[in-house]
């Protein structure tokens, strides 16, 4: 009997099945934005993309979808670009975030399609340590969409509808949790890399632990491996 050739394993792409799904089945939460087609070249949608991307990483991740009604999110036939690949090209988006964030982060950008039509997807990757601010104004003619220092973050409104918002003082508290949570996971990696601290880092909770840095060169020192006369 001759033996069946063996099936070759199936790769799936998560990211690219999850942004299909963004597209055929649109659904908006505090971590996706929708938003119909705008224009890159206009200070004004440019401040759009700058207050999303700002408000995506303050709130630790997401994505922003453009080519959507913000209201039925069903597909929006009006303004579309000729070229949208060309339009929202990551160095025209990663350009954006590095002009006007405070602190530069990485953003993605794919173009799942729906009926042949690909759509930007605008990905804000998590990992945010320190509140993302504006660190000049963005102008639009007389007015100032965007101004330095302004903080962004997601939130709800009053109809539980998922927005972009400027953070007022109820905010403050979630945008430190996310980087408070992000630094504690970053110190964990670290004193898993470092085998002289596996004592340490057994004995004790590592989210309790306390560091001291020096800012100026850089070093954590661990304050119990310090008293027992071990340096990092």
């Amino acid at each position: 009997m001759l033996a069946m050739p063996k099936r070759a394993p199936t790769v799936r792409n998560t990211d690219s099945l999850r942004s299909q799904e963004l597209v055929e089945r649109p659904r908006e939460s505090l971590s996706v934005e929708y938003k119909r087609w705008i224009d890159p070249k206009c200070p004004e949608s440019r401040a759009k993309i700058v207050k999303t991307a700002l408000a995506l990483r303050n709130y630790g991740g997401g994505d922003l979808v453009i080519g959507f009604d913000n209201d039925s999110l069903e597909p929006d036939t009006n303004n579309v670009p000729q070229d949208v690949k060309k339009d929202f090209h990551i160095d025209v988006i990663q350009g954006l975030i590095s002009k006007y964030a405070s602190r530069p982060f990485e953003v993605t950008v794919e173009f799942p399609e729906r009926e042949g039509q690909p759509y930007p997807e605008i990905t804000v990757l998590p990992g945010v340590e320190t509140p993302v601010a504006a660190k000049s104004d963005l102008r639009s003619g007389d007015k100032t969409p965007i101004s330095v220092n302004d903080v962004y973050t997601r939130s709800l409104r009053a109809n539980n509808t998922p927005s972009t918002t400027k953070a007022t003082w109820k905010d403050w508290p979630d945008i430190l949790k996310v980087c408070f949570d992000n630094r504690e996971a970053d110190i964990d990696r670290f004193l898993r890399r470092r085998s002289k601290f596996s004592r340490c880092a057994s004995a004790y909770d590592v989210s309790r632990l306390h560091f001291t840095i020096e800012w100026s060169s850089g070093i954590r020192i661990c304050r119990h491996c310090l008293r027992q006369g071990d340096g990092l």
